[in-house]
């Protein structure tokens, strides 16, 4: 999972200000989300943890670029609940 702030991304739509993306490591599977504020990774990610759980694919462990926006309680909270290490 990766949280990057691209000025570039304004390029597309100006409502926009950061991406998303996950990628799963063994398919190279990757989903990309648009975000216009920070905090709305929680609700991002639980939108994708409910896409593989419909895809039937378990989550056991999430790597990131370890940015201070994973350390928000809520999104500890969700991966806990999730039993994502």
């Amino acid at each position: 999972m990766n949280l990057v702030d691209d000025g570039k991304i304004s390029q597309i739509d100006e409502e926009f200000r950061y991406v998303a993306t996950f990628i799963d490591d063994y398919s190279q599977y990757t989903i990309t989300y648009l975000l216009k504020r920070k905090f709305d990774l929680k609700d991002e990610l639980q939108n994708y943890l409910k896409l593989m759980k419909t895809q039937d694919i378990s989550i056991h462990h999430l790597h990131s670029d370890n940015e201070d926006e994973y350390a928000d309680h809520q999104i500890i909270e969700l991966l806990k609940e999730h039993e994502i290490k």
